[in-house]
């Protein structure tokens, strides 16, 4: 019977300490270089670990571990009632950037933009991705950067969509355990063209006034000493506004707000 060469056991002997010796070399040769902001990405990653146990206290259990695989009790029931609901998510997406790490990634992109202590940047946030909020909170107190922030209430699914948890109660309660040092500038309700602030045609369309007043109570329940006009970028628009131009009024005056906040 025909046997190639290659399948004689010296020859197969020989390959295997070839493939032994080649694999010393390249196992013994690894270099580790560290990044010249190596102990900004360590500090911003555990002060976002930290900040995420705190926050786990006032979350929910999840009853299927595969959403919320690091049991962060971040990742949020898909409740269609709640007035934080504004549109279809994933919650992989939601999971994903709980990592503390993610904020160690945060670190990288703004040493790349160039970003030095003491500068300014302006944040959106948002309640969709609360981990990905707290990420970036987190890089900013790291490295000592200035922050205008502007947040908005609405979240997508598994965002943070639970009245009792919301992302402006988990950003109050960063700041008074002291992780950042200031919270949100101004607000949004959030959704598609932030709908809940617009005239009373387009709240019935959206979910009615009720929706409206639970998330303002919700606010003036954080903010007790603060005005709605004092917490949101755009509080409301009256009926003849929205008629006379549904978009381009709507557009301006939004636009024109924050302009002036930042």
């Amino acid at each position: 019977m025909f046997r190639p060469s290659i399948q004689k056991t010296r020859i197969l002997a020989f390959i295997a300490l070839i493939n032994i010796l080649v694999y010393y070399i390249v196992s013994s040769s690894i270099l580790t270089y560290k990044s010249s902001d190596y102990e900004l990405k360590i500090e911003s990653a555990n002060k976002m670990k930290n900040a995420l146990g705190v926050l786990k206290k006032y979350g929910r259990k999840y009853p299927f571990l595969s959403r919320d695989p690091f049991d962060s009790r971040l990742v949020f029931l898909n409740t269609e009632t709640s007035p934080l609901l504004t549109d279809i998510g994933k919650y992989e997406a939601k999971s994903t950037v709980l990592k503390p790490n993610f904020s160690a990634l945060v670190i990288d992109e703004f040493t790349k933009a160039g970003l030095l202590p003491g500068d300014t940047i302006a944040i959106s946030m948002t309640g969709s991705m609360p981990g990905a909020n707290i990420a970036v909170l987190m890089a900013c107190e790291s490295m000592g950067l200035n922050y205008v922030s502007i947040s908005s209430l609405g979240a997508s699914s598994w965002g943070a969509t639970d009245m009792d948890l919301s992302w402006p109660k988990m950003e109050k309660i960063l700041y008074d355990k002291k992780f950042i040092n200031h919270v949100s500038n101004k607000f949004t309700y959030g959704g598609g063209a932030d709908y809940l602030k617009k005239g009373t045609r387009y709240r019935k369309i959206y979910g009615g006034d009720q929706k409206r007043q639970s998330l303002d109570s919700l606010m003036l329940f954080l903010y007790p000493n603060k005005s709605l006009d004092e917490l949101f970028v755009l509080h409301g628009l009256s009926n003849q506004e929205v008629l006379n131009d549904s978009t381009g009024l709507i557009l301006k005056n939004s636009i024109n707000k924050r302009i002036d906040l930042y």
